[in-house]
């Protein structure tokens, strides 16, 4: 879902992946923030990260 040279460049260029780092390589490179915040979760094994601004943004709300 990421290009790989998108992917090896933003993790080679930040040395941390906060909230702030992934929304904007998200906008920038027109890929959903929850599929970057996904894929951090993953590769590195930073579970803890679910719980951030981007995963509120995917909640849906029923009334």
């Amino acid at each position: 879902m990421i290009e790989e040279s998108l992917w090896i460049d933003f993790i080679t260029f930040n040395h941390e992946f906060s909230d702030d780092v992934i929304l904007s390589f998200s906008r920038k490179n027109k890929i959903h923030a929850g599929i970057a915040r996904g894929r951090v979760c993953f590769e590195y094994n930073e579970y803890y990260r679910k719980r951030s601004v981007i995963t509120v943004m995917n909640k849906l709300e029923v009334e």
